[in-house]
């Protein structure tokens, strides 16, 4: 989700209306000069280069710099988790493996 997130703020660097930070900075400028403020397409000459340049990083770098996310990792199966439980100390589960107490292969109500 790193790449997706980065392409978002690249691609908000071409127009006036990609960020709100953009928005911001045209409504400081208006204030401060009294000018008109920038068109849309103006940011377009300084961000176009920035945001190629961007994709440019991550085309090459992300696949060297993120973690690989192959099979037989933990949390390579974004439908994997682990979970912690407490059990009281008085109660059935006390002195039982997972496998005992019927835990191993519950089935998720709510994900099928």
């Amino acid at each position: 989700m790193i790449p997706l997130s980065y392409t978002a703020i690249l691609g908000g660097t071409v127009t006036l209306i990609g960020t709100s930070t953009n928005l911001i900075v045209n409504g400081q400028y208006q204030t401060l000069t009294g000018e008109p403020g920038f068109s849309l397409f103006s940011i377009t000459a300084v961000g176009l280069p920035v945001a190629i340049a961007g994709f440019l990083f991550m085309w090459l770098f992300f696949p060297k710099l993120l973690p690989d996310r192959t099979q037989g990792q933990v949390f390579s199966n974004v439908r994997e988790f682990t979970l912690e439980v407490s059990i009281a100390p008085d109660g059935p589960l006390v002195g039982k493996t997972i496998e005992q107490a019927g835990l191993r292969h519950l089935l998720c109500s709510v994900c099928t």
